[in-house]
């Protein structure tokens, strides 16, 4: 019931982002977000992108028992791209990366018993464990 819950929830996504790229008006702006044409286009194609991975997931998690937080996580993970694309400072950038990136770890290692995956979700945190911790330090400059 997930994976069709999950695809259904992105066709709707799709769907309205499309009907508001053409009939949505001028570009807004919500705090750190900036709704524009930019926006509408990148989030469709990570949309469709979504659905395909999403299309293609369901022979490889069919019977798996994490088939519902597989799709979570990669519709988190969507979100996160989302606002990558919306947002305007580098909070909510840095917000929208994070949003992006923590569903991912967990996605690598989504079959537990696998020790293949747990070693690359390990391998995956490491080498990306250190640059979380030397962004803030890179726009210490620029204060």
């Amino acid at each position: 019931m997930a994976p069709y819950a999950g695809l259904t929830g992105i066709v709707i996504a799709l769907a309205s982002t499309i009907w508001l790229g053409f009939y949505g008006g001028p570009s807004q702006i919500f705090g750190g977000f900036q709704i524009d044409l930019f926006t509408y286009f990148f989030t469709g194609v990570l949309l469709l992108v979504s659905l395909f991975v999403a299309i293609s997931s369901l022979d490889y998690m069919k019977g798996d028992a994490n088939t519902a937080p597989y799709f979570g996580l990669l519709l988190l993970s969507t979100l996160g791209m989302i606002v990558l694309a919306a947002s305007m400072d580098l909070v909510l950038l840095y917000v929208g990366w994070e949003l992006m990136s923590i569903p991912t770890y967990a996605l690598t290692a989504i079959k537990k018993k696998d020790p293949n995956s747990n070693e690359a979700a390990v391998k995956f945190f490491v080498m990306s464990a250190c640059p979380p911790c030397r962004q803030p330090c890179l726009f210490l400059p620029y204060h």
